[in-house]
């Protein structure tokens, strides 16, 4: 069966990214999702623990907690145009507002540029201004200061035709970000749910139940996704248990189709 996994059933791929009614687009601009243009580099399949790169030392633990609290917020969108400002105001604003205080002085201004959009997006309900090319760009910087700043596990991992590299089998707990780059032909997704407690499914038998059943058994992490030479970032804190990894894009990027993962673009992986 070619199950496709969504966070919510209802939203189709072109809807979270697009967004039909105009409401969710700001998926696409969550930090967490933040698209930067980049070469194909050497993947590790090994987690790195620690914080690394130039801004270590300036990236604040309130920051890192907030970029993985946004991406976790990517699962609970409004789906009504009405609940849209009250949605930002109440949830967005104040995470947004937290990472960006805490981010290195080099990327304070890229911080403000973002924080601005979405309070203006607050006001008006109107996701537009986190749309705008130089706030798409100034998340980008921040997503990229987040995962080379950030305590934790780090994975680097590329999505390729079909499957993912990088993604180790087993992962320590803990804070872990994610800069996922898509070096295949055709775009790509990296969506991470957990298996419930007390459950025991292997993936293909969760992608065999009925849709409606499939989020009884399983909590959405995080999802990032990024077109062919494009890397997305997401952050997630990562209790111990069974994780499934999948893409769920169509083969050939229409709108309909069978999923990647039922070309092999899905993993197991286990945290401990």
């Amino acid at each position: 069966m070619n199950r496709t996994l969504r966070s919510d059933p209802a939203r189709t791929r072109r809807s979270r990214r697009i967004g039909a009614l105009g409401t969710s687009l700001l998926l696409t601009a969550a930090l967490g999702s933040a698209l930067v243009a980049c070469g194909s580099d050497s993947k590790s399949s090994t987690p790195t623990t620690g914080a690394g790169g130039g801004h270590a030392t300036t990236v604040s633990a309130e920051a890192c907690t907030g970029f993985a609290e946004l991406s976790a917020l990517t699962f609970q969108m409004p789906e009504e145009p009405s609940d849209m400002a009250a949605f930002l105001e109440e949830e967005m604003v104040p995470v947004v507002t937290t990472v960006v205080e805490g981010l290195p002085h080099e990327a304070m201004g890229a911080g403000e540029t973002v924080l601005d959009a979405y309070t203006e997006a607050a006001t008006t309900g109107n996701p537009e201004p986190v749309m705008a090319p130089e706030v798409m760009a100034a998340q980008a910087e921040i997503g990229q200061a987040l995962f080379d700043g950030c305590d934790g596990n780090r994975l680097d991992i590329a999505g390729v035709d079909y499957a993912f590299e990088g993604l180790p089998d087993e992962i320590p707990a803990g804070h872990t970000t994610i800069a996922f780059t898509d070096e295949g032909n055709e775009e790509h997704e990296i969506m991470i749910v957990k298996l419930a407690d007390g459950e025991d499914l292997t993936l293909d038998e969760l992608l065999d139940l009925p849709e409606e059943e499939v989020f009884s058994k399983v909590q959405p992490v995080a999802v990032t996704w990024g077109a062919p030479g494009e890397t997305g970032y997401t952050a997630m804190d990562l209790e111990p248990g069974t994780y499934f990894a999948l893409c769920n894009i169509p083969i050939g990027g229409g709108e309909q189709g069978a999923p990647h993962h039922t070309a092999g673009m899905k993993q197991t992986f286990v945290v401990s």
